[in-house]
């Protein structure tokens, strides 16, 4: 008779989580809940308070035109509040015009938003951006200089392609650090294959990101787009 085969089956260790990876998934979905949260609270309960207020107005109280003003001007708030969630989800302006026309649209926000002095160049030297990195560079601008830009803050940004790498290098006024911050920003930026440094110096804080781009010292240089 035949002798048996005996097979044995390997099972497989199970792959040692990346911590980096996991504190980006957890920090995903606090980021959900937080925009579960305004949909339901905000965005509702303000469109249901507006329907009702409506409704009365129509009637044709005595206080019909303050009811709408007041109608009116919350729903200038919360499309305000929604432009700001589009643009924390993603700006759409990289996907459509790229990375130099999301930021130029930053830059914008927070002058007229906050009332900060913003002095910005981007220059790809015609390199086209990877959507992944574009938006990793965009992320960091904002959350590095969002919490600095107050009326009169003076606030820098400089985005530059050099030696295959793209160079962000953000200056702002310094402020109290916020480790949690930090470690989202560092974190997307290694998983993004990028490093990061931070430098602080008479009253300024100076955060500088790269990312290599594979191909980009082949390309011709271009004009920045530039404003501020």
């Amino acid at each position: 008779m035949p002798r048996k085969t005996l097979t044995t089956r390997r099972h497989a260790k199970p792959a040692r989580a990346d911590p980096i990876a996991l504190r980006l998934l957890a920090r995903q979905e606090d980021e959900r809940r937080r925009i579960a949260r305004l949909l339901h609270d905000d965005l509702g309960q303000t469109l249901t308070a507006a329907v009702l207020e409506l409704e009365y107005a129509r009637g044709g109280g005595d206080d019909a035109v303050q009811v709408i003003d007041g109608v009116v001007a919350e729903l200038r708030r919360l499309l305000g509040a929604a432009r700001d969630l589009s643009l924390a989800l993603r700006p759409a302006l990289i996907d459509e015009e790229g990375l130099a026309a999301a930021l130029g649209a930053l830059a914008s926000r927070l002058v007229s938003l906050r009332g900060a002095e913003v002095r910005w160049s981007c220059d790809t030297g015609g390199v086209q951006v990877p959507p992944l990195i574009g938006v990793c560079a965009f992320r960091t601008a904002q959350d590095v200089l969002l919490p600095r830009a107050a009326s009169g803050a003076l606030l820098s940004l400089q985005v530059t392609v050099a030696g295959a790498m793209l160079q962000v290098v953000l200056r702002a006024p310094r402020i109290a650090p916020d480790a949690e911050r930090e470690a989202a920003i560092d974190d997307r930026i290694a998983a993004t294959g990028g490093r990061i440094a931070r430098h602080h110096r008479s009253g300024m804080d100076t955060v500088r990101a790269e990312w290599p781009l594979p191909g980009a010292a082949t390309v011709r240089r271009r004009r920045p787009a530039a404003g501020g």
